[in-house]
Protein backbone atom coordinates (compact mmCIF):
# COMPACT_ATOMS: atom_id res chain seq x y z
CA UNK A 1 0.00 0.00 0.00
CA UNK A 2 2.88 2.50 0.64
CA UNK A 3 4.26 1.93 -3.24
CA UNK A 4 1.34 3.71 -4.39
CA UNK A 5 1.04 6.66 -2.22
CA UNK A 6 4.59 7.01 -2.51
CA UNK A 7 4.71 6.52 -6.65
CA UNK A 8 1.87 9.25 -6.51
CA UNK A 9 3.95 11.74 -4.23
CA UNK A 10 6.60 12.04 -6.45
CA UNK A 11 4.76 12.37 -9.64
CA UNK A 12 3.07 15.40 -7.88
CA UNK A 13 7.00 16.21 -6.88
CA UNK A 14 7.23 16.06 -10.26
CA UNK A 15 4.52 18.03 -11.72
CA UNK A 16 4.93 21.20 -8.87
CA UNK A 17 8.29 21.36 -10.44
CA UNK A 18 7.94 21.32 -13.63
CA UNK A 19 5.01 23.69 -13.55
CA UNK A 20 6.56 27.23 -13.93
CA UNK A 21 9.73 25.39 -15.69
CA UNK A 22 10.44 24.26 -18.61
CA UNK A 23 8.03 23.89 -21.48
CA UNK A 24 5.89 20.33 -20.41
CA UNK A 25 7.29 17.25 -20.27
CA UNK A 26 6.47 13.42 -21.35
CA UNK A 27 7.12 11.47 -18.54
CA UNK A 28 7.49 7.21 -19.29
CA UNK A 29 8.26 4.84 -16.78
CA UNK A 30 11.01 2.19 -17.77
CA UNK A 31 12.05 -0.95 -16.09
CA UNK A 32 15.53 1.07 -14.86
CA UNK A 33 14.54 4.55 -14.97
CA UNK A 34 12.58 7.25 -16.80
CA UNK A 35 12.14 8.52 -20.62
CA UNK A 36 11.66 12.25 -21.37
CA UNK A 37 10.54 14.12 -24.16
CA UNK A 38 10.06 18.12 -24.42
CA UNK A 39 8.80 20.14 -27.33
CA UNK A 40 10.90 23.34 -26.87
CA UNK A 41 9.06 26.61 -28.15
CA UNK A 42 11.21 28.28 -31.05
CA UNK A 43 13.09 31.32 -29.09
CA UNK A 44 11.27 35.08 -29.11
CA UNK A 45 14.38 37.10 -30.42
CA UNK A 46 14.26 40.75 -29.82
CA UNK A 47 16.48 43.19 -31.42
CA UNK A 48 18.12 46.21 -29.13
CA UNK A 49 20.95 48.71 -30.15
CA UNK A 50 23.76 48.85 -27.58
CA UNK A 51 26.58 51.05 -27.83
CA UNK A 52 29.77 49.34 -27.25
CA UNK A 53 33.64 50.48 -27.32
CA UNK A 54 35.40 48.90 -30.32
CA UNK A 55 39.27 47.61 -29.81
CA UNK A 56 40.50 51.19 -31.08
CA UNK A 57 38.27 53.37 -27.99
CA UNK A 58 35.48 54.48 -30.15
CA UNK A 59 32.11 54.00 -29.20
CA UNK A 60 30.02 52.43 -31.63
CA UNK A 61 25.83 51.42 -32.08
CA UNK A 62 26.42 47.96 -32.34
CA UNK A 63 22.70 45.58 -33.10
CA UNK A 64 22.47 42.54 -29.87
CA UNK A 65 19.74 39.97 -29.94
CA UNK A 66 18.13 38.47 -26.75
CA UNK A 67 16.76 35.46 -26.90
CA UNK A 68 13.71 34.45 -24.84
CA UNK A 69 11.81 31.17 -24.29
CA UNK A 70 9.26 30.79 -21.64
CA UNK A 71 10.27 29.01 -18.57
CA UNK A 72 14.12 29.00 -19.50
CA UNK A 73 16.88 31.95 -17.80
CA UNK A 74 19.91 33.11 -18.74
CA UNK A 75 23.53 31.51 -18.44
CA UNK A 76 26.78 31.82 -18.72
CA UNK A 77 29.60 33.96 -17.63
CA UNK A 78 29.28 38.07 -17.11
CA UNK A 79 29.80 39.50 -20.62
CA UNK A 80 29.75 36.15 -22.61
CA UNK A 81 26.58 35.24 -25.02
CA UNK A 82 23.93 34.54 -22.42
CA UNK A 83 22.57 31.14 -23.34
CA UNK A 84 19.00 29.95 -22.14
CA UNK A 85 18.92 27.05 -19.02
CA UNK A 86 15.81 25.57 -17.92
CA UNK A 87 15.56 22.56 -15.40
CA UNK A 88 13.11 19.96 -13.73
CA UNK A 89 13.36 17.78 -11.05
CA UNK A 90 13.19 14.01 -10.38
CA UNK A 91 12.86 12.33 -7.34
CA UNK A 92 14.84 8.53 -6.93
CA UNK A 93 16.01 6.13 -4.81
CA UNK A 94 19.62 4.45 -5.11
CA UNK A 95 22.45 6.03 -6.80
CA UNK A 96 22.87 8.85 -8.65
CA UNK A 97 20.63 9.26 -11.86
CA UNK A 98 22.41 9.02 -15.42
CA UNK A 99 21.18 11.12 -18.06
CA UNK A 100 21.83 10.41 -21.26
CA UNK A 101 20.49 11.95 -24.95
CA UNK A 102 18.30 9.67 -27.23
CA UNK A 103 17.28 11.54 -30.03
CA UNK A 104 16.99 15.54 -30.83
CA UNK A 105 16.04 17.56 -33.23
CA UNK A 106 17.54 21.48 -33.83
CA UNK A 107 17.28 24.13 -36.44
CA UNK A 108 19.82 26.85 -37.00
CA UNK A 109 19.04 30.79 -36.99
CA UNK A 110 20.45 33.28 -38.71
CA UNK A 111 20.78 36.35 -36.03
CA UNK A 112 20.84 40.05 -37.31
CA UNK A 113 23.29 41.34 -34.37
CA UNK A 114 25.36 39.61 -31.79
CA UNK A 115 23.92 37.04 -29.28
CA UNK A 116 23.14 39.29 -26.07
CA UNK A 117 25.51 39.52 -23.48
CA UNK A 118 24.96 38.22 -19.89
CA UNK A 119 24.66 41.07 -17.70
CA UNK A 120 24.70 41.34 -13.57
CA UNK A 121 21.91 41.18 -11.68
CA UNK A 122 19.80 43.91 -10.83
CA UNK A 123 18.24 44.87 -7.62
CA UNK A 124 16.98 48.34 -7.32
CA UNK A 125 18.28 51.09 -4.64
CA UNK A 126 15.62 54.03 -5.59
CA UNK A 127 17.60 55.52 -7.84
CA UNK A 128 16.46 54.55 -11.06
CA UNK A 129 20.60 54.48 -12.34
CA UNK A 130 21.01 51.88 -14.97
CA UNK A 131 23.37 49.53 -14.65
CA UNK A 132 26.58 49.82 -17.00
CA UNK A 133 26.73 47.39 -20.56
CA UNK A 134 29.05 44.26 -19.73
CA UNK A 135 30.41 42.65 -23.07
CA UNK A 136 33.42 40.79 -23.00
CA UNK A 137 34.45 40.72 -26.93
CA UNK A 138 36.82 37.72 -26.49
CA UNK A 139 34.08 35.43 -25.58
CA UNK A 140 33.04 36.05 -28.57
CA UNK A 141 35.69 34.68 -30.60
CA UNK A 142 34.51 31.34 -29.95
CA UNK A 143 31.67 28.85 -30.42
CA UNK A 144 29.58 28.90 -26.90
CA UNK A 145 27.69 25.60 -26.66
CA UNK A 146 24.90 24.59 -24.62
CA UNK A 147 24.93 20.93 -22.77
CA UNK A 148 21.52 19.25 -23.55
CA UNK A 149 20.61 17.56 -20.97
CA UNK A 150 23.11 16.79 -17.42
CA UNK A 151 22.25 16.10 -13.77
CA UNK A 152 23.14 19.46 -12.25
CA UNK A 153 22.64 18.51 -8.80
CA UNK A 154 21.29 15.86 -5.92
CA UNK A 155 19.46 16.46 -3.01
CA UNK A 156 17.08 15.91 -0.36
CA UNK A 157 13.66 17.29 -0.45
CA UNK A 158 11.17 16.29 2.69
CA UNK A 159 12.74 12.73 2.82
CA UNK A 160 12.64 12.23 -0.55
CA UNK A 161 15.78 11.86 -2.87
CA UNK A 162 15.96 14.10 -5.97
CA UNK A 163 18.18 14.94 -8.70
CA UNK A 164 17.61 18.51 -10.75
CA UNK A 165 18.31 18.16 -14.55
CA UNK A 166 19.53 21.30 -16.62
CA UNK A 167 18.20 21.67 -20.34
CA UNK A 168 20.30 24.37 -22.53
CA UNK A 169 18.75 24.36 -25.96
CA UNK A 170 21.14 26.83 -27.21
CA UNK A 171 24.42 26.80 -29.10
CA UNK A 172 25.98 30.19 -30.38
CA UNK A 173 28.30 30.33 -33.08
CA UNK A 174 29.35 34.12 -33.08
CA UNK A 175 31.97 33.41 -36.51
CA UNK A 176 28.71 32.78 -38.48
CA UNK A 177 26.49 34.66 -36.39
CA UNK A 178 23.32 31.46 -36.27
CA UNK A 179 22.41 30.16 -32.64
CA UNK A 180 21.70 26.40 -32.96
CA UNK A 181 17.82 25.73 -31.07
CA UNK A 182 17.01 22.05 -29.72
CA UNK A 183 13.59 21.78 -30.67
CA UNK A 184 12.69 18.82 -29.39
CA UNK A 185 14.30 16.56 -26.93
CA UNK A 186 14.35 12.79 -25.43
CA UNK A 187 16.21 11.73 -22.51
CA UNK A 188 17.18 8.38 -21.06
CA UNK A 189 16.83 8.84 -17.08
CA UNK A 190 18.57 5.25 -15.76
CA UNK A 191 18.75 4.48 -11.76
CA UNK A 192 19.02 1.97 -9.53
CA UNK A 193 16.00 2.18 -8.25
CA UNK A 194 13.15 4.70 -10.04
CA UNK A 195 10.20 5.35 -7.93
CA UNK A 196 7.43 5.50 -10.42
CA UNK A 197 7.42 2.41 -12.93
Amino acid sequence: MARPIAGMCTAIFIFTSVLYAIPPLVIQGTANGYRISLDIPVPLLQKELVNTVSRYGLTVREPFIKAFIRGFDYDGALGAPALLSGSFCLAYEGGEPVVTVESMATETVQLEGKLYPVQPPCFYDGTNTALPFTYDPESYQRVVYGNPAAVTQVYRYRGQQAAEITVQPLSYDPETNTITIIKYLSLMVVMNKPTIV
